[in-house]
């Protein structure tokens, strides 16, 4: 893992080797005009630093290996640090520090190998950095300016490392979770696209269709009140005929009541063709009559209001015959809320429990705004359509047939 660096210090970055070769220039202002021994000497090292700087900025060279610029001014401090150049002890404590602190910002590998390198730097240049102490308490050695400066830079070096470690990690997981949320996104993208595909594939089969977008409610079952009776079979035939008077019967008394006034269109969708009549579905009439006027209140009561006790909207009730189930959906272009009905709204939840007995499923969807969906299906129990044969004639009939020669 590559440790963050501030911009200037990362190795990656021209502006870094400018600031290096910076420094070079100033170690030779330094070794040119305090006078310290082997001057011409440190006068052309630092110049050739800031000049090999300088051509790695310019050159475009910054996909050298990792770790190239702590490496360049660790050499650079010690030939500065080196018992050859006879400076003051206190200018060696300050340079210690600040290659330290300049290491710590731009060093790159491992932990243990920053620690092994200054540790051991510590103990090679002991003698060199502790000059002049040996007659010195350690009250006085600490109020040394610099070695107080040496003491900070050490703490702040090591501070600041294992900040960029820490930001480095940071770094490492924000990269992982984006990969991963992106790995997400496109697991989701194919579950969506699969369970799309299983729907439209039931739909074909089973007749069954759930609008996209919406939103499932009355999912609670307390407070019902209606009790199904014994689960019996009634033919194909005379669901749709029962369904069909429920429908006419709530229109005709709403009508004649006053209850339903308004421009309300009642639509009534049956299969016609491709069923078979007298197959037998696993319902109880009764209690779907009573279920199914429990759902039209509801619808009707969802379309909006016009005038006094006056709605305007569409409700349909629709039958769909499929391979192993049958569909009834009650829709509607109201508010798409729930609405405001404790008895009828009990009344569903019965008739949720109700149709679950008797071995099919029960949906209650809705979107704001555009309407909402109560949906049932039933199972088909048993089929009576007989079907004929393939082979309209006897096999020994073809036989002969074939046995015989053509003129």
């Amino acid at each position: 893992m590559r440790l963050s660096s501030p911009g200037l210090f990362d190795e990656r970055n021209p502006n870094s080797w400018y600031f290096a070769a910076f420094l070079a220039l100033f170690g030779a202002f330094i070794a040119l005009f305090l006078g310290v021994a082997n001057s011409e000497e440190l006068l052309l090292l630092s110049l050739c630093f800031a000049l090999s700087a300088a051509f790695v900025s310019v050159s475009n060279l910054l996909r050298l290996p990792s770790g190239v610029l702590a490496a360049w001014f660790l050499v650079y401090a010690a030939l500065w640090l080196s018992p050859l150049v006879f400076t003051e002890p206190q200018m060696k404590r300050i340079i210690f520090g600040i290659a330290v602190v300049f290491v710590s910002l731009s060093f790159q590998g491992a932990v243990w190998l920053f620690f092994a390198l200054l540790v051991s730097g510590l103990g090679l240049l002991l003698p060199v950095l502790s000059a002049h102490f040996d007659s010195l308490s350690i009250l006085q050695i600490l109020s040394d300016q610099s070695v107080r400066f040496m003491h900070a830079a050490i703490a702040f070096g090591v501070v600041c490392f294992f900040l960029r470690i820490s930001r480095s990690q940071t770094v490492a997981i924000e990269k992982t979770l984006a990969v991963s949320l992106e790995s997400l996104e496109q697991t989701r993208s194919r579950v969506g696209q699969m369970l799309d595909l299983i729907q439209l594939t039931r739909e074909k089969f089973l007749g069954r269709t759930l609008a996209e977008g919406e939103i499932a409610f009355g999912e609670s079952l307390e407070g019902a009140t209606l009790e199904p009776t014994c689960s019996t079979d009634a033919s194909f035939d005379e669901l749709i005929a029962t369904l069909r008077n429920t429908f006419s019967e709530f229109q005709i008394r709403g009508r004649a009541s006053g209850r339903i006034a308004g421009p309300i269109r009642f639509v009534f969708f049956a299969p016609v063709a491709g069923y078979d009549e007298k197959s037998k579905i696993a319902v109880d009439l009764n209690a779907l009559v009573i279920g199914l006027e429990a759902c039209l209140n509801v619808a009707f009561e969802s379309l909006p209001e016009i005038g006094a006790r006056k709605r305007e909207g569409v409700i349909r009730l629709s039958i769909r015959y499929g391979l192993r189930v049958i569909e009834i959906a009650i829709e509607d272009n109201g508010r798409g809320l729930i609405a405001r009905n404790p008895e009828a709204e009990n009344t569903i939840n019965a008739f949720k429990e109700a149709t679950l007995t008797w071995g099919g499923t029960f949906d209650r969807v809705a979107r704001l705004g555009v309407g909402s969906r109560t949906s049932l299906e039933l199972r088909i129990a048993d089929y009576k359509r007989p079907y004929r044969t393939a082979i309209s004639r006897p096999l020994q009939m073809v036989l002969q047939d074939a046995d015989v020669p053509r003129a």
